[in-house]
């Protein structure tokens, strides 16, 4: 294989929590302002003469305010110079609302959320959440582009028992960052706890145009998985169809965050599907693999491998991160 088909590059990634306002009359009133920052070293180790290049390239404003007893509001403002994953290029500045909204709990029961704004999508969160990886990499939903981290319009939660379930009436932003390809959208979302670790999710989305520029499409992401502080698994089906299409885009995947020992973690993703799967995320499969090593609550650190292997005679991507994340 010559050198010009492969992409091998290093890079060091970290992410810094400030709390701007963090005082004893802050608290009281309720309001909280803090920031995030992510940066990254990196080089080009295929090049005769490595470069290496250090890039601020995306950082959080957060702020949130508690207003009444069951009512909050919050608000993140982003600045990126490049897309927001790891192995991102350089794309420009930007500056932009990542969440904005206000948030009512235990409304009409006691395990109830209400929320309008910009708010968190109700599927890939909360698998977040469950898996701890969301700075190592993406879970297989994300990464073909169905659902989404953030969406804009009304959500209502709540749960019965061990079932969880929730709708969300939105604009039909496929993910966070991306172009919308639809004017609105509902999403349906189920969750039901086999054990205190052991679980399952389903979400179903439904988009469409008001002037039918772009066909009604339906997307649908479940994942299986089991949660707790050592062990830590999903299994994941993705699927979407456009309306006309023939073309049925299924993947399926598998991410793992496992403690070694102590304090030493593995973490691994491998994605895969169809050939329609294959032709969209321009790849046979992507598969990840790296330990992490927590140096202190809310400090982690990682080596991860990210590969994606080539489809249609396009070149391969292999990447080496250096990853260090600290987080509120």
């Amino acid at each position: 294989m010559s050198k010009s088909n492969i992409q091998r590059s290093i890079c060091l990634s970290f992410v810094l929590f400030i709390n701007l306002i963090n005082d004893d009359s802050a608290q009281a009133e309720g309001a909280q302002l803090g920031g995030k920052i992510w940066a990254k070293m990196s080089t080009d180790l295929m090049e005769d003469k490595p470069n290496p290049a250090f890039d601020v390239y995306r950082g959080f404003v957060t702020g949130s305010y508690t207003f009444a007893e069951n009512w909050s509001s919050s608000i993140i403002v982003e600045a990126a110079t490049t897309k927001a994953v790891l192995t991102s290029i350089h794309a420009g500045e930007n500056i932009s609302l990542f969440q904005a909204m206000i948030q009512g709990k235990k409304l009409l029961t006691d395990s109830d959320t209400f929320r309008v704004g910009l708010a968190p999508g109700q599927y890939l969160v909360p698998l977040y959440k469950k898996l701890g990886t969301r700075y190592l990499g993406r879970t297989l939903s994300h990464y073909q582009g169905n659902m989404g981290t953030r969406q804009l319009g009304v959500s209502y939660l709540a749960s019965i028992s061990d079932l969880r379930f929730g709708i969300q009436l939105h604009q039909g932003a496929k993910t966070h960052g991306k172009k919308t390809e639809h004017d609105r959208a509902a999403t349906l979302t189920l969750g039901y706890d086999l054990t205190k670790e052991l679980g399952m999710m389903v979400s179903h989305e439904y988009s469409q145009t008001i002037d039918n520029r772009t066909p009604d499409q339906n997307s649908t992401a479940f994942a299986f998985y089991f949660a707790n502080p050592k062990y830590r698994a999903a299994l994941e089906a993705s699927h979407s169809l456009s309306k006309g299409s023939d073309k049925h885009i299924l993947g399926l995947g598998l991410t793992t965050n496992i403690e070694i020992i102590d304090q030493w973690r593995l973490y691994g993703r491998l994605f895969s599907g169809n050939e329609d799967f294959k032709s969209v995320v321009k790849s046979g499969f992507v598969w990840s693999i790296g330990p992490s090593f927590t140096i202190t609550k809310g400090i982690s650190t990682a080596v991860v491998l990210d590969n994606k292997e080539s489809f249609d005679n396009s070149d391969p991507v292999r990447v080496v991160s250096l990853v260090l994340a600290a987080n509120k």
